[in-house]
């Protein structure tokens, strides 16, 4: 039997009831509003969309992944193979403790470039990503990446909003605490 967390999340003041289950890649988020945040609950927050032609310029030498079910696209601790564009649909990137227990839920939409961080400091993902079912995910490897950054410079300055959007959106969380 699995034993599943309810924790409470924020998002742009807004509280939502949510149940995540830390060895499943299932999060469901309920509209049930709150009036105060309590002590040990994990803190949602919303991923950047990452700048359109950084998009574009990814998307040419990136390959579907098939989301049909949903499911963890990797998991916090990995090392990092590489980025993954969610095209369409919805993931959630869940922080855990070094206890397991979950601190921080980043919602991703559409357009957000999941992985990132692991990738420019080819250190161990942060996050587990999880993939709602039915989205449109495709990855690149970390080794594409670098080579599209390194003969197209004008794309740093995208790579560098989504990097400092992360930092904010970090933050804001920390400052919820």
């Amino acid at each position: 039997m699995r034993l599943r967390q309810r924790v409470s999340c924020i998002t742009y003041q807004r509280f939502h009831e949510c149940e995540y289950e830390p060895s499943s890649p299932r999060h469901v988020a309920s509209a049930a509003h709150s009036g105060r945040r309590a002590r040990g609950q994990i803190v949602k927050q919303e991923l950047h969309v990452a700048d359109r032609a950084l998009v574009q310029a990814l998307e040419l030498r990136s390959r579907p992944v098939s989301c049909i079910k949903g499911g963890t696209l990797f998991k916090q601790g990995d090392a990092p193979c590489g980025l993954y564009i969610l095209k369409s649909g919805e993931a959630n990137l869940m922080m855990a403790s070094r206890s397991g227990k979950p601190v921080l839920c980043v919602h991703a939409e559409a357009g957000s470039l999941l992985g990132l961080p692991g990738v420019i400091a080819n250190e161990p993902y942060t996050m587990t990503a999880l993939v709602h079912a039915g989205s449109e995910v495709t990855f690149i490897t970390r080794g594409d990446f670098e080579d599209i950054v390194r003969t197209e410079p004008s794309l740093y300055p995208g790579v560098l909003h989504v990097l400092a959007a992360e930092v904010r959106a970090a933050r804001r969380a920390i400052a919820e605490f």
